[in-house]
């Protein structure tokens, strides 16, 4: 799943639609479905337009996402590429139309606690899910092992977790560009997917 590289949401709040869109392709991907990349922006706007809020980068709901994927599908990033003065624009007819070739996503689940999230990662399918998390994570040049959140909560975000590894730990996929940790990956311990409070 290398060829799954690390998005950059640019200080916008699209980290839902970067998360939906990136678990998307990995499980087209582990399916052996050929799968460009797709869009973020799409995803993002029409989970926000499903409770009024896609005309503000206010960052929005997973359920609301992930439930307009299932409904619409996702583009091609060629159809609805990411550029921030788009993130507030109805993705193009085009787009709606390159969208309509991924509406095979039927339902999704809910993950309680880690061993849901090994039992879905092991039949090939990611967990998109939001964390809160504080200054630490946010640095750029942290560790990499991602720990439990103690600090002081600075905001909620979402990311993805693509794998899982024999010390209990997960691949964690994060939408902030290759510089943060390690090419934009990193490795959440146990207690910090624990605390996902969606997934």
């Amino acid at each position: 799943l290398g060829a799954v590289r690390a998005r950059d949401q640019l200080g916008s709040q699209s980290c839902t639609g970067q998360a939906v869109s990136q678990a998307l392709r990995i499980a087209y991907l582990h399916q052996g479905i050929d799968c460009p990349e797709l869009s973020a922006l799409a995803p993002y706007y029409w989970g926000r337009a499903l409770w009024g809020g896609q005309r503000t980068d206010g960052g929005s709901y997973l359920r609301h996402t992930v439930r307009a994927v299932v409904k619409l599908g996702c583009p091609d990033e060629t159809a609805w590429p990411f550029a921030l003065i788009k993130v507030n624009k109805a993705p193009a007819t085009s787009a709606i139309f390159s969208a309509a070739k991924r509406r095979g996503t039927r339902n999704y689940y809910r993950c309680y606690g880690v061993d849901d999230m090994r039992r879905a990662i092991a039949a090939g399918f990611p967990i998109v899910g939001g964390w809160a998390i504080d200054s630490a994570f946010k640095n750029d040049n942290g560790s990499m092992v991602v720990d439990a959140v103690i600090g002081t909560i600075i905001g909620r975000h979402a990311m993805v977790l693509d794998e899982y590894n024999s010390d209990g730990s997960f691949g964690l996929l994060n939408s902030w560009g290759t510089d943060w940790r390690a090419d934009g990956r990193g490795i959440a311990e146990e207690a910090f997917a624990a605390q996902a409070f969606d997934s």
